[in-house]
């Protein structure tokens, strides 16, 4: 897809650049200028790629589409303006992020939620310079939002306040929480000819996400990738599955957990014959998290099809090959 630019975009291009080389970003922010970022529940990011598109909450609705809402049921009823349009960020870490992030246990988490968060990594020249798109200088869903599509606009955003990640006085908490929140818009829909990787929290996740991809995503494939070691795309502050391993007749089931785990998780795994879907295991309680979860099998495999639900929502789905083990 050949988009139109905007009559500015070699003007919004210089801004780009000038931002990528600013000294207070830092090692960590240095990657943030070149990208817009977008993060979404692992089962809706496999329909996106399917699709080959974004849409607004007003088209999925519209075509009947389902999808995970992440966001505030409260904040998305009263929040009308923003359905009409693909919301995408100028950084990770937002502040919406940090409250829905992870699987929460039923009774404790609020309305905002996303259990499997997959990271969607666009280039920033491409979309930004695109004629439809506009950008925000916070929270579009607040009634003191402001928006706009031109370079000028684009200069006068304190990025200083939308990069920011340090500490900050009870007087500036709403301004920085507002500017983290600054947001990239697109009406109706994107399609995905910028976007350049996808990022999975975990190698489980990743297996996950690679395990219900349509055939429509195969292209993408090569694209998906584990969070590098640093990058610090996500938060991880709520539990979540690190790798899946098939030890002679076991499933092993590696977590991650709060370092104080007081609160119980529906806990449920389905293990399958791969070739036949027969179950072999299935097992469903309530329980406070250790860090491994051991399945024992009626028989040794040589590969099993493992589904791991917490609190309701998916969180783990792959096919897991017998793991080789040498003892001395």
């Amino acid at each position: 897809m050949t988009r139109r630019r905007k009559s500015d975009a070699d003007e919004i291009l210089a801004f780009v650049e000038g931002l990528e080389a600013e000294p207070w970003l830092g090692r960590q922010r240095a990657s943030w200028a070149s990208t817009i970022y977008h993060y979404t529940d692992v089962r809706n990011a496999a329909q996106i790629l399917g699709d080959g598109r974004l849409l607004s909450r007003k088209r999925c609705v519209e075509d009947g589409i389902e999808f995970v809402s992440a966001g505030h049921s409260d904040i998305v009823d009263q929040s009308s303006k923003t359905h009409g349009f693909v919301r995408l960020y100028f950084r990770p870490r937002t502040p919406t992020q940090y409250r829905c992030e992870g699987h929460q246990p039923r009774d404790i988490r609020g309305p905002a939620h996303c259990p499997v968060p997959v990271f969607f990594l666009f280039d920033s020249r491409c979309l930004l310079t695109a004629e439809e798109c506009e950008y925000t200088n916070g929270n579009f869903a607040s009634s003191h939002s402001e928006r706009g599509s031109t370079a000028a606009f684009l200069r006068n955003l304190n990025f200083k306040l939308i990069y920011h990640t340090t500490w900050f006085r009870p007087e500036d908490r709403d301004d920085v929480i507002f500017a983290r929140n600054a947001e990239v818009l697109y009406p109706e829909e994107l399609e995905l000819d910028g976007l350049r990787e996808i990022v999975c929290r975990t190698g489980a996740e990743r297996e996950t996400l690679m395990s219900i991809l349509p055939a429509t995503a195969d292209p993408w494939r090569t694209r998906i990738r584990q969070e590098r070691q640093g990058e610090r795309l996500f938060e991880r502050r709520w539990a979540y599955i690190r790798d899946v391993q098939l030890v002679r007749d076991r499933v092993v089931v590696n977590l991650k957990r709060r370092s104080e785990p007081s609160e119980p998780y529906d806990f449920e795994v389905t293990v399958t014959q791969p070739e036949t879907g027969e179950v072999l295991v299935h097992r469903a309680h309530e329980m406070v998290l250790p860090p491994h979860v051991a399945v024992q099998l009626p028989r040794p495999a040589e590969a099993v099809g493992v589904n791991i639900q917490l609190a309701g929502n998916l969180a783990y789905k792959g096919t897991v090959v017998r793991k080789a083990v040498f003892e001395s």
